[in-house]
Protein backbone atom coordinates (compact mmCIF):
# COMPACT_ATOMS: atom_id res chain seq x y z
CA UNK A 1 0.00 0.00 0.00
CA UNK A 2 1.60 3.56 -0.96
CA UNK A 3 0.67 6.94 -0.25
CA UNK A 4 -2.47 6.02 1.98
CA UNK A 5 -4.27 7.94 4.50
CA UNK A 6 -6.75 7.21 7.32
CA UNK A 7 -10.14 8.78 6.35
CA UNK A 8 -10.49 10.59 9.79
CA UNK A 9 -8.14 13.58 8.06
CA UNK A 10 -4.66 14.26 8.76
CA UNK A 11 -4.19 12.11 11.98
CA UNK A 12 -2.29 9.98 9.75
CA UNK A 13 -1.34 10.12 5.85
CA UNK A 14 1.80 9.16 3.45
CA UNK A 15 1.41 5.96 4.46
CA UNK A 16 3.47 3.31 3.09
CA UNK A 17 2.85 -0.31 4.59
CA UNK A 18 4.28 -3.58 3.16
CA UNK A 19 2.99 -7.24 5.51
CA UNK A 20 4.75 -9.95 4.14
CA UNK A 21 3.34 -13.78 5.63
CA UNK A 22 5.14 -16.76 3.39
CA UNK A 23 2.86 -19.56 2.55
CA UNK A 24 6.26 -21.81 3.35
CA UNK A 25 6.93 -19.89 6.59
CA UNK A 26 5.83 -19.74 10.17
CA UNK A 27 6.32 -15.78 11.05
CA UNK A 28 5.29 -12.78 9.69
CA UNK A 29 6.59 -9.23 9.42
CA UNK A 30 5.77 -5.81 8.24
CA UNK A 31 6.74 -2.56 7.31
CA UNK A 32 5.52 0.95 7.35
CA UNK A 33 6.17 4.45 7.47
CA UNK A 34 3.76 7.64 7.70
CA UNK A 35 3.06 10.98 9.03
CA UNK A 36 1.43 10.83 12.40
CA UNK A 37 0.54 14.20 13.63
CA UNK A 38 2.75 15.86 11.58
CA UNK A 39 5.33 13.87 12.68
CA UNK A 40 7.34 11.26 10.26
CA UNK A 41 7.34 7.89 11.92
CA UNK A 42 8.52 4.18 10.90
CA UNK A 43 7.21 1.54 12.24
CA UNK A 44 8.58 -2.22 11.70
CA UNK A 45 7.43 -5.97 13.09
CA UNK A 46 8.79 -9.32 12.81
CA UNK A 47 9.20 -12.65 14.14
CA UNK A 48 5.23 -13.06 14.25
CA UNK A 49 3.34 -15.74 14.27
CA UNK A 50 -0.56 -15.51 13.45
CA UNK A 51 -1.25 -18.81 13.42
CA UNK A 52 -0.36 -19.37 16.76
CA UNK A 53 -2.33 -16.17 17.77
CA UNK A 54 -5.48 -17.15 15.56
CA UNK A 55 -4.77 -20.56 17.91
CA UNK A 56 -4.99 -18.49 21.30
CA UNK A 57 -1.47 -18.94 21.59
CA UNK A 58 1.37 -17.17 22.19
CA UNK A 59 3.93 -15.59 20.02
CA UNK A 60 7.47 -14.35 19.60
CA UNK A 61 7.69 -10.55 18.11
CA UNK A 62 10.19 -7.89 17.48
CA UNK A 63 8.63 -4.51 17.25
CA UNK A 64 9.97 -1.23 16.55
CA UNK A 65 8.78 2.40 16.44
CA UNK A 66 11.09 5.58 15.65
CA UNK A 67 10.88 9.10 15.36
CA UNK A 68 13.29 11.97 14.74
CA UNK A 69 13.16 12.66 18.60
CA UNK A 70 12.95 9.05 19.89
CA UNK A 71 12.87 5.25 19.50
CA UNK A 72 10.57 2.43 21.03
CA UNK A 73 11.91 -0.93 20.89
CA UNK A 74 10.92 -4.35 22.31
CA UNK A 75 10.83 -8.13 22.16
CA UNK A 76 9.72 -10.79 23.83
CA UNK A 77 6.12 -13.26 23.65
CA UNK A 78 2.54 -11.84 23.10
CA UNK A 79 -0.57 -13.81 23.72
CA UNK A 80 -4.14 -13.01 22.81
CA UNK A 81 -6.68 -10.90 25.87
CA UNK A 82 -7.51 -12.25 28.55
CA UNK A 83 -11.52 -13.37 28.52
CA UNK A 84 -13.06 -10.07 29.15
CA UNK A 85 -10.18 -7.75 28.11
CA UNK A 86 -9.37 -5.80 25.35
CA UNK A 87 -5.48 -5.68 24.73
CA UNK A 88 -3.44 -8.74 24.79
CA UNK A 89 -0.98 -10.03 27.18
CA UNK A 90 3.12 -9.11 26.33
CA UNK A 91 6.06 -9.75 28.16
CA UNK A 92 9.54 -8.86 27.57
CA UNK A 93 12.43 -6.78 26.83
CA UNK A 94 11.87 -2.82 26.08
CA UNK A 95 13.63 0.19 26.00
CA UNK A 96 11.98 3.71 25.51
CA UNK A 97 14.04 6.85 24.75
CA UNK A 98 13.28 10.33 23.91
CA UNK A 99 15.58 13.73 23.61
CA UNK A 100 12.72 15.64 25.25
CA UNK A 101 9.58 13.95 27.02
CA UNK A 102 7.23 16.75 27.13
CA UNK A 103 7.31 16.80 23.45
CA UNK A 104 6.91 13.01 22.87
CA UNK A 105 3.96 13.14 25.24
CA UNK A 106 2.54 16.14 23.70
CA UNK A 107 3.04 14.13 20.14
CA UNK A 108 0.88 10.88 21.14
CA UNK A 109 -0.91 13.12 23.19
CA UNK A 110 -1.05 11.61 26.58
CA UNK A 111 0.44 13.06 29.95
CA UNK A 112 2.41 12.10 32.44
CA UNK A 113 2.77 13.51 36.10
CA UNK A 114 6.43 15.95 36.58
CA UNK A 115 6.45 15.96 32.79
CA UNK A 116 7.46 19.44 31.89
CA UNK A 117 10.52 19.16 34.67
CA UNK A 118 12.05 16.64 32.21
CA UNK A 119 14.03 16.61 29.41
CA UNK A 120 15.95 13.77 27.45
CA UNK A 121 14.15 10.23 29.37
CA UNK A 122 14.67 6.64 28.73
CA UNK A 123 13.43 3.45 30.51
CA UNK A 124 15.18 -0.23 29.77
CA UNK A 125 13.77 -2.91 31.24
CA UNK A 126 11.78 -6.26 31.84
CA UNK A 127 8.07 -6.03 31.49
CA UNK A 128 4.68 -7.76 31.70
CA UNK A 129 1.36 -6.16 30.86
CA UNK A 130 -1.74 -6.68 32.56
CA UNK A 131 -5.31 -5.60 32.38
CA UNK A 132 -4.58 -1.96 31.69
CA UNK A 133 -1.42 -1.80 33.29
CA UNK A 134 2.17 -2.68 32.34
CA UNK A 135 4.91 -3.31 35.23
CA UNK A 136 8.66 -3.39 35.15
CA UNK A 137 10.09 -6.22 37.58
CA UNK A 138 13.58 -4.51 37.07
CA UNK A 139 14.30 -1.42 34.93
CA UNK A 140 16.76 1.19 34.37
CA UNK A 141 15.79 5.30 33.82
CA UNK A 142 17.97 8.00 32.35
CA UNK A 143 16.81 11.31 33.82
CA UNK A 144 19.17 13.91 31.99
CA UNK A 145 22.40 12.77 32.86
CA UNK A 146 21.26 10.68 36.16
CA UNK A 147 20.61 6.96 35.55
CA UNK A 148 18.67 5.19 38.29
CA UNK A 149 17.49 1.13 38.91
CA UNK A 150 14.57 -0.35 40.55
CA UNK A 151 11.29 -1.54 39.66
CA UNK A 152 8.17 0.76 38.45
CA UNK A 153 4.69 0.06 37.51
CA UNK A 154 2.21 2.27 35.40
CA UNK A 155 -1.75 2.11 35.49
CA UNK A 156 -4.01 3.52 32.86
CA UNK A 157 -7.46 5.14 34.18
CA UNK A 158 -10.93 4.13 32.31
CA UNK A 159 -11.78 5.99 29.83
CA UNK A 160 -10.86 7.22 26.29
CA UNK A 161 -8.34 9.83 27.99
CA UNK A 162 -7.14 7.77 30.79
CA UNK A 163 -5.32 9.26 33.60
CA UNK A 164 -1.34 7.58 33.92
CA UNK A 165 -0.95 6.22 37.70
CA UNK A 166 3.39 5.93 37.96
CA UNK A 167 4.70 4.10 41.15
CA UNK A 168 8.47 3.30 41.45
CA UNK A 169 11.53 2.66 43.65
CA UNK A 170 14.19 4.08 42.24
CA UNK A 171 17.68 4.53 43.54
CA UNK A 172 21.03 5.62 42.13
CA UNK A 173 25.15 6.03 42.84
CA UNK A 174 25.17 9.50 41.94
CA UNK A 175 22.08 12.07 41.37
CA UNK A 176 22.44 15.37 39.83
CA UNK A 177 19.82 17.84 41.14
CA UNK A 178 21.48 20.62 39.27
CA UNK A 179 18.72 21.09 36.79
CA UNK A 180 15.69 20.81 39.52
CA UNK A 181 17.39 23.61 42.11
CA UNK A 182 17.90 25.97 38.73
CA UNK A 183 13.96 25.79 38.25
CA UNK A 184 13.63 26.17 42.24
CA UNK A 185 15.46 29.64 41.73
CA UNK A 186 13.39 31.10 39.45
CA UNK A 187 11.43 31.87 42.63
CA UNK A 188 14.03 34.96 43.52
CA UNK A 189 13.31 36.19 39.97
CA UNK A 190 12.27 39.89 39.73
CA UNK A 191 10.06 38.87 36.52
CA UNK A 192 7.10 36.93 37.93
CA UNK A 193 6.37 32.77 36.46
CA UNK A 194 3.22 31.19 37.24
CA UNK A 195 3.20 27.89 40.00
CA UNK A 196 0.05 26.91 38.98
CA UNK A 197 -0.13 23.33 39.55
CA UNK A 198 -1.72 21.50 36.88
CA UNK A 199 1.09 21.08 34.15
CA UNK A 200 2.77 19.20 36.61
CA UNK A 201 -0.04 17.15 38.16
CA UNK A 202 -1.61 15.44 35.03
CA UNK A 203 -1.26 11.73 36.86
CA UNK A 204 -0.47 10.07 39.93
CA UNK A 205 2.54 9.18 41.09
CA UNK A 206 4.33 7.38 44.16
CA UNK A 207 8.08 7.79 44.27
CA UNK A 208 10.31 6.39 46.46
CA UNK A 209 14.16 7.79 45.34
CA UNK A 210 17.38 7.02 47.34
CA UNK A 211 21.13 7.81 46.23
CA UNK A 212 24.68 7.10 47.86
CA UNK A 213 25.65 11.04 46.52
CA UNK A 214 23.92 13.69 44.71
CA UNK A 215 24.74 17.30 43.83
CA UNK A 216 22.14 20.38 43.89
CA UNK A 217 24.10 22.91 42.60
CA UNK A 218 26.96 23.54 44.10
CA UNK A 219 26.38 21.47 47.15
CA UNK A 220 26.88 17.91 48.09
CA UNK A 221 24.87 15.62 49.30
CA UNK A 222 25.17 12.22 50.35
CA UNK A 223 23.13 9.23 51.99
CA UNK A 224 20.02 10.93 50.36
CA UNK A 225 16.41 9.05 50.61
CA UNK A 226 13.20 11.03 49.79
CA UNK A 227 9.99 10.47 47.89
CA UNK A 228 7.49 12.60 45.67
CA UNK A 229 3.68 11.98 46.02
CA UNK A 230 1.75 13.76 42.87
CA UNK A 231 -2.03 13.76 43.37
CA UNK A 232 -4.35 15.66 41.07
CA UNK A 233 -4.23 18.81 42.48
CA UNK A 234 -1.40 18.07 45.03
CA UNK A 235 2.45 17.78 45.01
CA UNK A 236 4.31 16.51 47.87
CA UNK A 237 7.94 16.21 48.23
CA UNK A 238 9.55 15.25 51.22
CA UNK A 239 13.66 14.68 52.11
CA UNK A 240 13.14 12.09 54.46
CA UNK A 241 17.53 12.30 54.98
CA UNK A 242 19.94 14.09 53.14
CA UNK A 243 23.54 14.37 54.57
CA UNK A 244 24.89 17.74 54.06
CA UNK A 245 28.41 18.83 55.13
CA UNK A 246 28.94 15.85 58.18
CA UNK A 247 25.62 17.34 59.27
CA UNK A 248 21.97 16.37 58.04
CA UNK A 249 19.28 17.80 56.38
CA UNK A 250 15.32 16.66 56.56
CA UNK A 251 12.42 18.85 54.42
CA UNK A 252 8.94 18.36 53.27
CA UNK A 253 7.10 20.93 50.67
CA UNK A 254 3.54 20.79 50.08
CA UNK A 255 1.86 22.48 47.15
CA UNK A 256 -1.89 22.03 46.42
CA UNK A 257 -4.61 23.95 44.25
CA UNK A 258 -8.16 24.75 45.30
CA UNK A 259 -11.44 26.44 43.59
CA UNK A 260 -8.38 28.75 41.37
CA UNK A 261 -6.46 26.62 39.71
CA UNK A 262 -4.41 29.17 38.76
CA UNK A 263 -2.86 29.72 42.56
CA UNK A 264 -1.04 27.42 44.55
CA UNK A 265 -0.88 26.82 47.99
CA UNK A 266 2.54 26.32 49.87
CA UNK A 267 3.42 24.80 52.93
CA UNK A 268 7.34 23.75 53.44
CA UNK A 269 8.78 23.17 57.00
CA UNK A 270 12.47 21.06 57.61
CA UNK A 271 15.32 21.37 59.81
CA UNK A 272 18.99 21.46 60.12
CA UNK A 273 21.47 19.34 62.13
CA UNK A 274 24.89 20.41 63.06
CA UNK A 275 26.03 21.22 59.32
CA UNK A 276 29.28 22.93 59.00
CA UNK A 277 28.34 26.39 57.62
CA UNK A 278 31.93 27.07 56.65
CA UNK A 279 32.57 24.11 54.65
CA UNK A 280 29.13 24.89 52.55
CA UNK A 281 29.68 28.31 52.11
CA UNK A 282 33.71 27.53 51.10
CA UNK A 283 31.46 24.88 48.74
CA UNK A 284 29.37 27.31 46.97
CA UNK A 285 31.65 29.43 46.40
CA UNK A 286 30.56 31.87 48.54
CA UNK A 287 32.96 33.63 51.47
CA UNK A 288 33.81 31.57 54.53
CA UNK A 289 33.56 34.53 57.12
CA UNK A 290 31.62 32.25 60.06
CA UNK A 291 32.55 28.56 60.53
CA UNK A 292 30.90 26.23 63.10
CA UNK A 293 28.18 23.71 62.91
CA UNK A 294 25.00 25.54 62.31
CA UNK A 295 21.53 23.74 63.22
CA UNK A 296 17.99 25.28 62.78
CA UNK A 297 14.31 25.04 61.59
CA UNK A 298 11.96 26.59 59.31
CA UNK A 299 8.19 26.40 58.97
CA UNK A 300 6.76 28.90 56.11
CA UNK A 301 3.81 28.81 53.98
CA UNK A 302 2.09 31.15 51.29
CA UNK A 303 -0.66 31.31 48.57
CA UNK A 304 0.01 33.05 45.08
CA UNK A 305 -1.04 32.92 41.51
CA UNK A 306 2.91 33.38 40.68
CA UNK A 307 6.55 33.43 41.87
CA UNK A 308 6.78 37.11 43.11
CA UNK A 309 3.48 36.65 44.63
CA UNK A 310 4.51 33.39 46.84
CA UNK A 311 7.33 35.14 48.22
CA UNK A 312 5.20 38.75 48.81
CA UNK A 313 2.56 36.58 50.72
CA UNK A 314 5.29 34.58 52.81
CA UNK A 315 4.21 33.65 56.63
CA UNK A 316 6.29 32.08 59.26
CA UNK A 317 9.09 31.31 61.05
CA UNK A 318 12.89 29.99 61.00
CA UNK A 319 15.36 29.70 63.30
CA UNK A 320 19.38 29.15 63.05
CA UNK A 321 21.53 28.66 65.66
CA UNK A 322 25.42 27.84 66.35
CA UNK A 323 27.38 26.58 69.29
CA UNK A 324 30.96 26.98 69.54
CA UNK A 325 31.36 29.27 66.34
CA UNK A 326 33.52 31.52 65.04
CA UNK A 327 33.85 34.58 62.73
CA UNK A 328 36.53 34.93 60.74
CA UNK A 329 38.15 37.44 59.04
CA UNK A 330 37.38 40.14 61.80
CA UNK A 331 37.89 40.55 65.80
CA UNK A 332 35.02 42.42 66.85
CA UNK A 333 36.56 43.27 69.91
CA UNK A 334 39.39 45.28 68.09
CA UNK A 335 36.29 46.81 66.34
CA UNK A 336 35.16 48.31 69.62
CA UNK A 337 38.41 49.45 70.87
CA UNK A 338 38.61 51.39 67.87
CA UNK A 339 35.22 52.73 67.98
CA UNK A 340 33.92 51.11 65.06
CA UNK A 341 36.81 51.14 63.16
CA UNK A 342 38.33 48.15 61.26
CA UNK A 343 42.00 47.80 61.32
CA UNK A 344 43.95 49.56 58.21
CA UNK A 345 44.29 46.38 55.96
CA UNK A 346 42.69 43.53 58.67
CA UNK A 347 39.76 43.02 55.95
CA UNK A 348 42.07 41.86 53.29
CA UNK A 349 44.71 40.12 55.60
CA UNK A 350 41.91 37.97 57.14
CA UNK A 351 44.00 37.73 60.03
CA UNK A 352 41.29 38.74 62.72
CA UNK A 353 39.06 35.90 64.30
CA UNK A 354 35.59 36.52 66.60
CA UNK A 355 35.28 33.49 68.85
CA UNK A 356 31.62 32.57 70.25
CA UNK A 357 29.98 30.24 72.40
CA UNK A 358 26.60 30.44 70.55
CA UNK A 359 25.12 32.76 67.52
CA UNK A 360 21.27 32.74 67.01
CA UNK A 361 18.69 34.40 64.90
CA UNK A 362 15.24 33.71 64.47
CA UNK A 363 12.89 35.26 61.73
CA UNK A 364 9.21 35.70 61.47
CA UNK A 365 7.77 36.19 57.82
CA UNK A 366 4.76 38.40 57.83
CA UNK A 367 3.83 39.21 53.75
CA UNK A 368 7.19 38.32 52.87
CA UNK A 369 8.76 40.59 55.37
CA UNK A 370 10.97 38.82 57.88
CA UNK A 371 11.35 40.86 61.19
CA UNK A 372 14.13 39.78 63.71
CA UNK A 373 12.74 38.96 66.14
CA UNK A 374 15.32 37.03 68.33
CA UNK A 375 19.09 37.12 67.91
CA UNK A 376 22.14 37.49 69.41
CA UNK A 377 25.67 36.87 70.02
CA UNK A 378 27.95 35.17 72.86
CA UNK A 379 31.48 34.89 72.98
CA UNK A 380 34.02 35.14 75.71
CA UNK A 381 35.21 38.59 74.37
CA UNK A 382 31.92 40.08 73.15
CA UNK A 383 28.71 40.39 72.94
CA UNK A 384 26.01 41.22 70.24
CA UNK A 385 22.50 41.69 69.49
CA UNK A 386 21.01 42.14 65.95
CA UNK A 387 17.49 43.55 65.08
CA UNK A 388 15.40 44.77 62.07
CA UNK A 389 13.95 43.17 58.96
CA UNK A 390 14.87 41.01 56.09
CA UNK A 391 12.41 41.99 52.89
CA UNK A 392 11.79 38.91 50.50
CA UNK A 393 10.43 40.94 47.78
CA UNK A 394 12.35 43.64 47.78
CA UNK A 395 15.97 41.46 48.62
CA UNK A 396 17.13 43.64 51.08
CA UNK A 397 18.25 43.80 54.82
CA UNK A 398 17.70 46.66 56.89
CA UNK A 399 18.88 45.58 60.73
CA UNK A 400 20.42 47.66 63.56
CA UNK A 401 22.78 46.05 66.19
CA UNK A 402 25.00 46.74 68.97
CA UNK A 403 28.17 45.49 70.49
CA UNK A 404 29.89 44.96 73.28
CA UNK A 405 32.57 44.04 75.25
CA UNK A 406 32.13 40.81 77.64
CA UNK A 407 34.82 40.56 80.29
CA UNK A 408 34.06 41.78 83.62
CA UNK A 409 37.19 43.46 83.99
CA UNK A 410 36.25 45.95 81.08
CA UNK A 411 34.19 48.86 81.33
CA UNK A 412 30.67 48.19 79.43
CA UNK A 413 32.06 49.84 76.44
CA UNK A 414 30.23 49.22 72.76
CA UNK A 415 29.09 50.70 69.45
CA UNK A 416 26.20 50.52 67.49
CA UNK A 417 26.02 49.68 63.99
CA UNK A 418 23.35 49.09 61.11
CA UNK A 419 23.33 46.77 58.08
CA UNK A 420 21.44 48.03 55.10
CA UNK A 421 21.05 47.39 51.13
CA UNK A 422 20.01 45.47 48.74
CA UNK A 423 21.80 41.56 49.47
CA UNK A 424 23.60 41.93 46.49
CA UNK A 425 25.35 45.16 48.05
CA UNK A 426 25.27 45.36 51.64
CA UNK A 427 26.87 48.17 53.79
CA UNK A 428 27.90 48.35 57.51
CA UNK A 429 28.40 51.28 59.20
CA UNK A 430 28.79 52.54 63.07
CA UNK A 431 25.50 54.36 63.64
CA UNK A 432 26.88 55.83 67.30
CA UNK A 433 29.39 54.91 70.14
CA UNK A 434 28.01 55.22 73.39
CA UNK A 435 28.04 53.64 76.83
CA UNK A 436 25.99 50.43 76.59
CA UNK A 437 25.07 48.38 79.88
CA UNK A 438 25.14 44.89 79.59
CA UNK A 439 21.99 44.04 82.39
CA UNK A 440 21.95 40.24 83.27
CA UNK A 441 20.97 38.48 80.94
CA UNK A 442 21.00 40.79 77.86
CA UNK A 443 24.06 39.25 76.41
CA UNK A 444 23.58 35.57 78.06
CA UNK A 445 20.78 34.51 79.93
CA UNK A 446 19.04 35.68 77.11
CA UNK A 447 20.26 33.91 74.51
CA UNK A 448 17.61 31.25 73.64
CA UNK A 449 18.79 28.07 75.55
CA UNK A 450 16.63 25.95 73.84
CA UNK A 451 15.40 27.70 70.56
CA UNK A 452 15.48 24.89 68.41
CA UNK A 453 13.22 22.40 70.19
CA UNK A 454 10.59 22.09 67.77
CA UNK A 455 6.53 22.92 68.71
CA UNK A 456 4.75 20.09 68.47
CA UNK A 457 2.61 21.69 65.12
CA UNK A 458 6.31 21.88 63.47
CA UNK A 459 6.70 18.13 63.73
CA UNK A 460 5.83 15.86 61.17
CA UNK A 461 2.73 14.10 61.17
CA UNK A 462 2.11 10.84 62.69
CA UNK A 463 1.84 9.49 59.27
CA UNK A 464 4.56 10.84 57.17
CA UNK A 465 6.12 7.64 55.35
CA UNK A 466 9.59 7.73 54.50
CA UNK A 467 12.01 4.55 52.14
CA UNK A 468 15.56 3.68 53.43
CA UNK A 469 17.17 1.23 51.06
Amino acid sequence: MRDARLAAGDTARDIDLDIAWPLWGKAAEGRASLIWRGVPTRIALSHLRPAEMAQRRGSPFTAEITWPDGRLAADGTVAPPAEGSALPVMSGQVRFETRSLPESLAWIGRDMPLAPLAGAFSVDGRFETGERSVSWPSLRIGLGQNVLEGAGAVAFGPGKAPRLSVQATLAAETLDLTPLVADLSRLLDPAPASIALAPFTRGDLDLRLSAAEGRAGAVRVQDLAASVLVREAALEVAVNRARIQDGTFKGRVNLTSGSDPAATELRTQGSLDRVDLGALLGEIGAARWVVGPVQGHFALESRARDTVGLLAHLNGRATLAMDGGAIAGLDLADVIHRNGAVASGALARRNGRTAFERAVVTLRFADGVGEIAESGLLGPSVGATLHGQVSLPERRLDAKGDLVLRPPGDSSRGILFAVTGPWSALTAQTVAHSEIPDPVGRYGGAMLPDPLKLPATLGLPGNARAYAP
